[in-house]
């Protein structure tokens, strides 16, 4: 299988996690990860009736989202890893998804390291809050 091909099967079971959970109720899904060697954040946004909204009024509960975080965190990200090193490839350290559920439309964006390390004083929460934001022209 090809790198781009398999990277993006792996990346597709994540977004496939989160429209399992809450099933054909939202239009969009928004996931922002960051992973590197010491720790991980996963963050999430939907889109209901065309108005932002977090886990529970997109119908995930707390427990089904742990679930899905302790996937993707133990198992999805290490695999990416691994497809990565396997491709000599370098892993992204900052995902951005943005999944339309009735069109399927796929979007991602990639930080790495390098770029990461450019930035003073980054915080994964606020480039999180930020992403959001920027989606939603929260203020």
């Amino acid at each position: 299988m090809v790198f781009e091909d398999e990277f993006m099967d792996k990346q597709s079971e994540i977004i496939a996690l989160f429209k399992d959970a809450v099933g054909d109720s939202v239009e969009m899904i928004y996931v922002f990860i960051y992973y590197d060697a010491y720790s991980s954040m996963i963050t999430s946004a939907f889109m209901v009736n065309g108005t932002r909204c977090g886990n529970l009024d997109a119908g995930i509960s707390d427990g089904v989202n742990n679930d899905i975080l302790d996937i993707v965190e133990e198992e999805i990200l290490s695999e990416l890893e691994e497809i990565c090193i396997k491709n000599n490839k370098s892993m992204p350290q900052e995902f951005r998804y943005i999944y339309n559920v009735k069109s399927g439309a796929f979007d991602a964006d990639y930080r790495y390291e390098k770029d990461i390390n450019e930035i003073t004083e980054y915080d994964p929460g606020i480039a999180s809050q930020e992403w959001m934001e920027s989606l939603f022209g929260d203020k």
